[in-house]
């Protein structure tokens, strides 16, 4: 008996010694640990610098800003500068002219003019500048433009929503595993202080070899579990050193929640919230509006248009031709407007709006899946958070009562009352009792931050209410 009181107090004193010297083997496979423990908004702040999809939501600012840029541009005035030189020919002839000079007399008929430039020099420039004044092409396509900016704000306002959710999800991962990890580590130091207990019980003929066997069996369970249980945490660390840029020493061993919890309002309310601030149905209901827009560019007399032109120019040919040297110069300048009609398109107008008319309402119907979409996640996400808060409520009670049950066990086992395997079965459920409470924390934080994503209501503030870092 004393050798058996003396294995237990060992055992005791050496749970959380084992249990971190597995972490730290797992931690080590997995690269170079980050010295502390790491809480979720730690987690969180890291990632803004070095999760790759957030990164990427960040440029969505210059693009948004470089769109609306884009849609003022279609409204400015257009200059464009023309210049070329090269060598050219021209030949002239003109008969029967009649002109009048002072020195020539008032009417002179049937004169003849001609000019010939052979491989002569040509050069001449133009300056042309047009200042849109009424053009519905244009007016949809700057609506479109503007249209894409908000859609590129909408997807960097929910980008800090996404990491929240998405760093969350990768720490509670990890997190459970470590526990996980602890716990099989622990369990797996006690059936081998068991399996001894029963070891030297069979030799000095007080317990059948029977209870050798089954404590042998469960060992060899719990190892191969333990084994699993380092490699499932070596990938969670990995997803989680992805997205801060380092693993961690440790994670906390549980998940803390606040004693005074935010209230868990109604369905319907956060429902309401959803269809008025989510981020996919705005982005969708923005897609519609592109694509009406998009109709529009090609309705009947979109295509008309009217502009302010100016234009300044010169075109100058000199040379030796058949009448010996020879320069032809022509300037010109002029300022207006200008109405353009398309008269005919070979039918490229009226297909393009058919295909606009097609992608409108397929936007349309997709806006329509997205609200159902929304409202199944919101539903979803609040089931989850009320289920797991009742969870954490019963699993929490649950445990106080397996800690007693696996207390008691030992005792009749101890007496003569209980067998090895009722201890090893009690010792069992009351791991499995562990993780299910911690899995229930876990989900329940997660559910609750999906709630405020999906209405565009999480930062980490939101997190700080939930937990206890």
């Amino acid at each position: 008996m004393k050798r058996v009181t003396h294995t237990r107090k060992q055992t005791a004193t050496t749970v959380k010694t084992l249990g971190k010297l597995a972490i730290s083997v797992a931690l080590a496979w997995s690269g170079m640990a980050y010295a502390g423990d790491l809480s979720l908004s730690e987690a969180i702040t890291a990632a803004k610098t070095n999760d790759k999809e957030y990164l990427a939501a960040e440029t969505l600012t210059e693009t948004a800003d470089s769109l609306r840029d884009q849609a003022k541009s279609l409204w400015r005035p257009q200059v464009l500068l023309s210049a070329s030189a090269g060598k050219a020919s021209s030949d002239t002839k003109t008969s029967g002219a009649q002109f009048s000079a002072p020195s020539m007399g008032m009417y002179n008929q049937n004169a003849d003019f001609n000019t010939s430039i052979s491989n002569g020099t040509m050069t001449q420039w133009s300056v042309s500048a047009k200042q849109p004044l009424y053009n519905p092409t244009r007016r949809a396509q700057g609506k479109q433009l503007k249209l894409g900016a908000q859609m590129s704000d909408l997807q960097r306002q929910g980008a800090e929503s996404a990491l929240i959710v998405r760093i969350a999800e990768r720490y509670f991962d990890a997190q459970l595993a470590q526990q996980k990890l602890q716990l099989l580590s622990a369990q797996l130091k006690s059936t081998k202080a068991f399996a001894e207990e029963a070891q030297y019980r069979f030799d000095i003929g007080n317990r059948p070899i029977t209870e050798v066997y089954e404590a042998q069996a469960q060992l060899a369970e719990i190892q191969a579990a333990h084994y699993g249980a380092q490699s499932d945490l070596q990938i969670k660390l990995q997803r989680l050193h992805d997205a801060i840029g380092h693993v961690p020493a440790s994670l906390p061993n549980a998940v803390r929640l606040r004693s005074l919890l935010p209230k868990l309002e109604p369905v319907a309310v956060w429902q309401a919230k959803a269809q008025e601030h989510n981020i996919e149905l705005q982005m969708q209901a923005l897609s519609v509006q592109t694509a009406q827009a998009k109709s529009q560019e090609y309705t009947l007399g979109a295509s008309a248009s009217i502009d302010l032109v100016g234009q300044i120019g010169r075109q100058k040919l000199s040379g030796d031709g058949d009448y010996g040297a020879a320069k032809n110069q022509q300037n010109n300048s002029m300022i207006g407007v200008q109405l353009t009609v398309p008269l005919y398109t070979g039918g490229y107008n009226s297909a393009k709006y058919k295909e606009a008319q097609a992608a409108l309402h397929k936007a349309q119907i997709d806006l329509q899946r997205t609200q159902e979409t929304v409202a199944q996640n919101v539903n979803a996400a609040w089931l989850g958070a009320k289920t797991s808060e009742m969870q954490v409520v019963a699993l929490t009670a649950a445990l106080k009562a397996s800690e007693a049950r696996l207390d008691a066990t030992k005792t009749g086992q101890e007496v003569g009352h209980r067998t090895l395997l009722d201890v090893l079965n009690a010792n069992n459920q009351n791991t499995q009792v562990r993780l299910n409470l911690e899995a229930a924390k876990e989900q329940y934080v997660l559910s609750r931050l999906r709630l405020g994503a999906l209405v565009q209501d999480l930062d980490e503030s939101q997190v700080r209410q939930l937990v206890v870092e």
